[in-house]
């Protein structure tokens, strides 16, 4: 059995995710919805159910790919503001009124300036999610929510079984057929062990001035819906 190399971390990690997005972006959305079966669309209608937005009210879109989320807000009447570490999801994403090139621990936002924050299933891609968090945290206005939703390994251990066939064995190989990118593929199931447990998750929120945590299990474990909320009297600084 071949040994797998061990993920990559820290800069190496953000290099090898910006160069592996900026690839598989021409055929992201299309092996995205094979690889689901079309379900990504429903657990994004979920998310922002979640959301609470209000028609008028200014979004950002983190980490936002080629612009999913962007539209199904869009279609909401909802203002939208998208970021993206790679400049190739941006440019294959269509329909983006506002792209921004950007760190996600580095965002060109005032504090309290957006009315809410979503998140499609990025935030284990994060080399420093806590300092995504404290990012998230600074621009939502106090009371506004942030939702995510991110793939997770299962706990049982059928449905794991099962899962692991799927996403670990035959869903890497129809992503290499449709983009022609092997590694990115492998990559992308493997990276569900960046993604910490959801205790550790639920306590770096707390710690950004977070509340009404909770996260959720989809799909018999194999996704967590994140919801929480900005505290309405938030002590998170930074750009103003």
């Amino acid at each position: 059995m071949k040994v797998k190399p061990p993920l990559p971390q820290g800069d190496e990690k953000k290099r090898l995710v910006q160069e592996m997005f900026d690839d598989i972006a021409p055929t992201y959305e299309k092996a995205n919805r094979i690889i689901s079966f079309g379900l990504d669309k429903r657990h994004r209608r979920i998310a922002l159910n979640e959301l609470r937005a209000s028609p008028g009210s200014t979004i950002l879109d983190f980490a936002c790919g080629t612009g999913d989320f962007t539209r199904m807000l869009t279609a909401l009447n909802i203002n939208s503001i998208s970021c993206d570490l790679s400049f190739g999801m941006l440019n294959n994403g269509y329909d983006i009124p506002n792209p921004i090139q950007c760190d996600g621990t580095k965002l060109p936002l005032k504090k309290d300036s957006v009315d809410g924050v979503v998140c499609g299933y990025s935030l284990r891609n994060f080399v420093d999610l806590h300092g995504a968090f404290e990012e998230i945290f600074r621009v939502l206005k106090p009371g506004a929510r942030f939702v995510a939703l991110d793939i997770t390994v299962p706990k049982n251990r059928i449905i794991k079984f099962f899962n692991q066939l799927w996403f670990a064995r035959i869903a890497p190989k129809l992503g290499w057929l449709i983009s022609k990118n092997k590694d990115a593929y492998e990559y992308l199931p493997r990276s569900t062990s960046y993604l910490p447990e959801g205790e550790v998750i639920s306590k770096q929120l707390e710690t950004v001035g977070a509340e009404n945590i909770s996260i959720s299990p989809l799909v018999l474990g194999s996704l967590i819906l994140i919801c929480a909320t900005k505290e309405k009297t938030s002590t998170t600084t930074g750009m103003t």
